[in-house]
């Protein structure tokens, strides 16, 4: 303490922001939509803007959850700490090796802060240090912040910590892997709009890696459209899972 007396994923993932705009036009447009209704046969104009509906929603609601970390993702995670150390660690490095002009300007801020620290009646500098005051005596005190030697070392050891963290093995998962939350979540969407809407049967029915039924292949093309990175057998357990919720069997 310092004493004194802060091609196509790209067009996806600006849908977020634009869900109904130029971005989903983008990712599903009107010819595209025109050929899918074509391939399943909707012809009444109000299931094909129901169709158009569905899209905007799924795909906005897939991609929000996409952009969202998943808490309990090792990868994810190690990941971050990666990305995290490698940061930290090219501050102290920079930190290290300024220019003397550099140093100068940069640590111009802790002399303000002192002032701040024996001035300001909030208990906080301006840079966002908190300030304590300790009680030496009858109308004596003495301010403690973070100053220049307390932030260079509190970086060096955010850095420590997060080595070491990146570096530590991460338990094996135990039971059922995690479910894919947002493909789920879209093959629910899609099979709510082929029944409830089309009113059709959604059957599942998967030869090695390529659909065969007309729901499993519907969801395969849009899909891919979406995010073409969704493994074949990702999709495949999502399909079947939703399946077993309208009650029939497997074709």
């Amino acid at each position: 303490m310092s004493v004194t007396d802060e091609g196509r994923a790209s067009v996806a993932l600006s849908v977020e922001g634009d869900p109904t705009g130029a971005a989903l036009r983008d990712l599903y447009p009107d010819d595209f939509v025109a050929r899918i209704a074509r391939s399943y046969d909707i012809t009444d104009v109000k299931l094909i803007a129901e169709l158009k509906r569905f899209l905007s929603f799924a795909s906005k609601r897939y991609l929000q959850a996409r952009k969202s970390k998943p808490s309990d993702d090792p990868k994810a995670a190690r990941r971050d700490l990666d990305a995290l150390a490698a940061l930290l660690t090219g501050a102290v490095e920079r930190l290290s090796t300024l220019s003397p002009m550099a140093e100068q300007r940069l640590w111009q801020a802790d002399a303000i802060a002192s002032m701040d620290a024996t001035s300001r009646q909030d208990g906080r500098t301006r840079f966002g240090q908190t300030v304590r005051r300790l009680e030496r005596g009858p109308n004596r005190w003495t301010e403690l912040w973070l100053g220049r030697e307390e932030l260079t070392e509190a970086l060096m050891v955010l850095k420590n910590y997060a080595e070491r963290a990146a570096g530590r093995p991460f338990a094996p998962g135990k039971g059922r892997p995690r479910a894919d939350n947002a493909l789920q979540n879209w093959v629910e969407n899609a099979r709510l709009y082929w029944t409830n809407v089309l009113g059709r049967p959604f059957t599942f029915d998967w030869q090695g890696s390529e659909p065969v039924s007309p729901a499993a292949r519907f969801c395969h093309e849009l899909l891919a459209r979406l995010d073409s990175g969704v493994p074949p057998a990702a999709l495949a357990t999502a399909l079947r899972r939703a399946q077993r919720r309208t009650g029939k069997k497997c074709e």
